[in-house]
């Protein structure tokens, strides 16, 4: 849920929901704010205070507006087989439907363990690159760059992993059919 009191700086890009393999890229991602560029372009970007997922070649699998004080419910079906993605959404206590008619391709992904990671939800904070930096320094994400409103704050509420044999649990106890390419 988006704090009326202590909201996100949207300059920054917020990675907040994702699954990381071995080689630090995403199976998918919950992205907020500007995406980290360099040069930094104007900031905040237009969609900044959007709630993004992204695809492991980061393309936007699904975007929503991200109102205040409302709770925003996923679902994120990963087919390891298939290598497909599919999204559910609903706002406050409306049960999870589907965004698409069916999964979509999850282009780069890797088949097997060697696609598969860990499972992060929190909120990293990617800085703003510093122009006094080179350009190596200014993309070096981890150890550079500039942040600044570091009283922030994002709830979670209910974060499950579980498999969709019987299909994707939609809220209230109730399922839904998983989503087939």
């Amino acid at each position: 849920m988006r704090d009326s009191c202590n909201d996100l700086n949207y300059k920054h890009e917020y990675q907040v929901v994702f699954i990381e393999p071995n080689d630090g890229s995403h199976v998918f991602g919950l992205q907020i704010g500007s995406p980290f560029t360099y040069p930094t372009g104007s900031l905040p970007v237009a969609n900044a205070q959007s709630l993004r997922i992204l695809a492991r070649d980061l393309t936007v699998v699904f975007e929503t507006s991200f109102t205040r004080d409302q709770w925003h419910n996923f679902a994120v079906q990963v087919d390891w087989d298939a290598i497909t993605l599919g999204v559910y959404y609903s706002k406050g206590p409306m049960l999870l439907s589907p965004t698409s008619r069916k999964a979509v391709l999850n282009k780069g992904l890797v088949a097997g363990p060697d696609g598969q990671g860990d499972f992060h939800f929190g909120v990293l904070k990617l800085p703003i690159a510093n122009p006094a930096d080179s350009v190596s320094q200014a993309t070096d994400v981890v150890h550079r760059g500039l942040q600044e409103n570091t009283t922030e704050t994002l709830h979670y509420s209910g974060v499950f992993v579980e498999g969709v044999t019987g299909g994707v649990s939609a809220g209230y106890g109730l399922k839904i059919p998983a989503l087939k390419n």
